[in-house]
């Protein structure tokens, strides 16, 4: 390459890379994953969505503007969902570059529902197929009563308290909330 190449500043360079995925995926396109890093504190949203797949991870940023959690929010509502860390999602959006930071982002601009109402259904399914005994109790006792109590964590969107995890994963409603 000679001295004479094409220079760009920072800005151009971050503006044609904001440009290419602009028409690359013009209009959008639904990207899912667990969430990681939740923050709402705020008038936006942020939060990290990784994939974990053969040792590997890949995470792409997330930002929900406050106009765009107006729409989101009630229909998380309507579907009894609420949105934490380790809950897997499927978001509707696009990719861009933040040109100040030189940050690349998804701005989510829809999520689907049935997506994570179905990933939690299946987690429950395999919770309740294989409850785990737990002490003086029967095996079957516990199961029951961890049934319902996993039951319950699902229906009512308790999923992401480590009690519930602690409910999957040791079959003991012992210390429940």
């Amino acid at each position: 390459m000679s001295d004479e190449a094409r220079t760009l500043s920072v800005s151009q360079f971050l503006d044609i890379v904001k440009g290419v995925l602009s028409q690359a995926f013009e209009g959008g396109l639904w990207i899912q994953g667990e969430i990681e890093g939740f923050n709402g504190r705020g008038k936006h949203t942020y939060f990290t969505i990784v994939e974990r797949e053969s040792g590997k991870k890949a995470a792409v940023s997330i930002a929900i503007f406050e106009y765009q959690m107006r729409h989101i929010k009630p229909l998380l509502t309507k579907h009894r969902l609420e949105l934490a860390d380790g809950i897997k999602v499927r978001l509707y959006g696009t990719p861009d570059i933040y040109v100040d930071r030189g940050s690349f982002s998804f701005k989510v601009t829809n999520i689907d529902p049935r997506f994570t109402l179905g990933d939690l259904a299946g987690q429950r399914d395999e919770i309740v197929q294989t409850p785990k005994n737990s002490g003086p109790v029967s095996g079957q006792q516990v199961g029951a009563t961890a049934r319902c109590a996993v039951t319950h964590c699902v229906d009512h969107q308790h999923w992401q308290r480590g009690a519930c995890r602690r409910i999957a994963r040791t079959g003991s409603i012992r210390n429940w909330f």
